[in-house]
């Protein structure tokens, strides 16, 4: 019995020890990563958005599930960035060598740690969950547009300093410490007053470096070292260092004596030109006029430069675009430090002259004749840009006929008064009845009648002429011939005329919207259109008339 007891007991260790190998050599160990464990400054344009592990035996082809694999950012937990199609995991095994997984993710931020965990349900054979880390580098800032100029010389003692970035500081807690920044002369003397502009952050890409005065016939060194940037997803790549000099000696003062226009002036044309006379030359060496403004508040500038008068070396001329049209006032503005002697900013101001209301599309037109007696009368004003006509007055709007002091005007009306559009209609309404047969017909608009807006004006009453038709014999029609009631309604409204008759439905603008041809009676209904007053002609041969109703 004894010797089957050890039989049996020496094949269970067999077996458990042939177990014990078999899953040791079915195990399967990561052995390299990209990047690597704990990397630090990866770029990762570089990577190009591929991570991959290899490890030491080929990945089973059956049993995986990619799904589970995880790349996170550390400020972003919870958000997985392998990149997925239709919703699938790309995580795939490398074709070309088995023992290679790939991992497509979204690898964007600079400066930021990343980690990766491959679970180990995702790969049969993986003892553990497999994890690692690496950090991005931050992103290279490029350094531009340095004031003054690398190698610059005539700097006035209050020359502003900056430079330009890409990209801008714009993060929380993104800043350059002041404390690091040095102005220093070629003997090694630091310029005190040093502060860095815009606080913890830079909105348009431009630090400013503030100081004290400089001092005349002396060589200025900047320097930005990188370690003075606070940012934990942008560094420079170098210091930032650049020189320039001052001018040889302190300037001779210069303040202003004449403006052109002059201050405070009023009815200044777009093209005008603007200048400046000083009591001395307008000095050439050390001038920088690229500060200068003229605007409107703190709007762009329409300054494009600025030349000293070749006859008259006091006389500095700014050109500009053509400004803005009335209704603001513009400053000049010359900063102290664009001319060497200016104790301080010289400015001044000037309002521009309103233009005149562009006009067009008269109706109808200027001498026209054998014009209809029902004819609504209009004339738009053509802004050319996005304004609303709200300054409005009509009570001296006049309709006249030739011999007649009668004013036909009815109603005035604007198109869409509470929309801004580019351009509005003013339309003149006139009795139902029409205006008289075969007369001569003068419309006018007092200039008073529309405000100055936008920069324009009325510049003068508008006044034009046309004929209406001659009298054809035919009376207008009278109560008892035709009828439309109600005219007030919410949809449906009765049309009676004496024979065979057309009805013809027009807003207020004229438009035609429906036309029907009746004999006695019809109906025509209102509900499809919007409320408001629209116009029910009606013509038979018996004559015509128009009637006013109200849609609710």
């Amino acid at each position: 019995m004894q010797p089957n007891y050890f039989y049996s007991m020496n094949k269970i260790y067999l077996f458990l020890f042939s177990l014990l190998i078999s899953n040791t050599m079915w195990a399967i160990e990561p052995q390299t990563f990209f990047p690597a464990k704990n990397a630090v400054d990866v770029d990762i344009t570089a990577t190009t958005d591929t991570l991959w592990v290899v490890f030491d035996t080929d990945i089973p082809a059956t049993g995986t599930d990619f799904s589970l694999v995880i790349v996170e950012r550390s400020d972003d937990p919870g958000a997985n960035l392998v990149v997925k199609k239709s919703g699938v995991s790309t995580v795939a095994v490398d074709t070309e060598n088995p023992k290679k997984l790939i991992i497509p993710a979204d690898l964007y931020t600079y400066g930021v740690t990343y980690n990766v965990k491959i679970p180990a349900a995702a790969i049969p054979g993986l003892a553990a969950d497999v994890e690692w880390s690496f950090t991005s580098a931050k992103q290279p800032i490029t350094v531009s547009a340095k004031t003054p100029a690398e190698g610059a010389t005539g700097i006035l003692a209050k020359a502003t300093v900056s430079f330009g970035i890409t990209p801008a500081l714009l993060a929380m807690g993104e800043s350059i410490d002041a404390s690091k920044v040095t102005i220093k002369d070629a003997e090694g003397t630091s310029i005190s007053g040093i502060t860095v502009s815009g606080g913890s952050g830079f909105g348009l890409g431009t630090v400013t470096i503030g100081h004290d005065d400089f001092e005349y016939g002396k060589t200025y060194t900047v320097t930005v070292p990188t370690d003075a940037l606070n940012s934990s997803s942008k560094k420079f790549a170098e210091d930032v260092i650049w020189s320039f000099s001052t001018l040889a000696t302190a300037p001779t003062p210069i303040v202003p004596v004449t403006y052109s226009p002059e201050n405070d002036a009023a009815g200044v044309a777009q093209n005008a030109e603007i200048s400046v006379i000083f009591d001395g030359p307008v000095p050439t060496e050390g001038t920088d006029f690229s500060a200068i403004k003229i605007a409107v508040g703190t709007g762009t500038s329409f300054c494009t430069g600025a030349t000293i008068d070749g006859s008259n070396p006091n006389r500095l001329i700014l050109s500009h675009t053509a400004l803005t049209p009335g209704g603001g006032i513009f400053t000049v503005t010359i900063p102290e430090s664009s001319i060497p002697g200016l104790s301080a900013d010289v400015t001044w101001q000037f309002t521009l002259e309103y233009l005149p209301y562009p006009l067009d599309n008269f109706d109808p037109v200027d001498g026209a004749t054998d014009v209809e007696i029902q004819q609504v009368i209009k004339v738009r004003v053509n802004h050319g840009s996005n304004v609303k006509l709200s300054t409005t007055d009509w009570s001296g709007v006049t309709v006249k006929a030739a011999g007649d002091e009668t004013n036909y005007v009815e109603d005035v009306l604007i198109t869409n008064p509470s929309i801004i559009a580019r351009n509005q209609t003013i339309s003149i309404y006139t009795p139902t009845t029409g205006l008289p047969y075969g007369k001569l017909i003068t419309v006018t608009i007092p200039k008073t009648a529309i405000g100055p807006q936008y920069g324009y004006e009325l510049k003068e009453d508008i006044v034009w002429s046309f004929t209406t038709v001659n009298d054809t014999g035919i009376e207008i029609a009278n109560a008892g011939q035709t009828s439309v009631y109600p005219t007030v309604t919410s949809g449906m409204i009765n049309v009676k005329a004496q024979g065979t008759a057309t009805v013809k439905t027009l807003n207020l603008q004229g438009n035609l919207l429906s036309q029907k041809t009746f004999n006695g009676n019809t109906t025509i209904d209102l509900s499809g259109y919007a409320s408001g007053t629209y116009l029910i002609s009606i013509e038979s041969v018996s004559g015509k008339s128009v009637t006013k109703v109200i849609k609710k």
